[in-house]
């Protein structure tokens, strides 16, 4: 095995490590080891992670997702309605509004 030193540990992780050691009783180096080792394993090419997180989105319904043709549709219905009503109010058709 080999030996790593740690130089310029800021005061509050080498108190947090010492906490952390001392509450799993461990020794400083043990904790700093398995903190380590537990850190590089939650390391992951990032290559994987984007194909783990497309599977997790293809595994949801479809219905979740807003796709751009949703939003271009309902840009487009929106317009239609804007001008329906533009040109309601042109040709002097009475509208009324309710306020509560």
């Amino acid at each position: 095995m080999k030996t790593l030193t740690i130089k310029n540990v800021p005061d509050e992780v080498y108190r947090s490590l010492a906490e952390s050691a001392k509450i799993n009783r461990r020794s400083l180096n043990n904790e700093a080891l398995i903190r380590l080792e537990s850190g590089l394993d939650e390391l992951q090419d990032e290559d994987d992670l984007v194909a783990d997180i497309e599977r997790f989105r293809e595994s949801l319904p479809k219905t979740l997702w807003v796709t751009d043709e949703d939003l271009r549709e309902s840009r487009k219905e929106l317009e239609r309605r804007t001008e329906r009503s533009f040109k309601s109010a042109q040709t002097g058709a009475k509208t009324s509004v309710r306020v509560r």
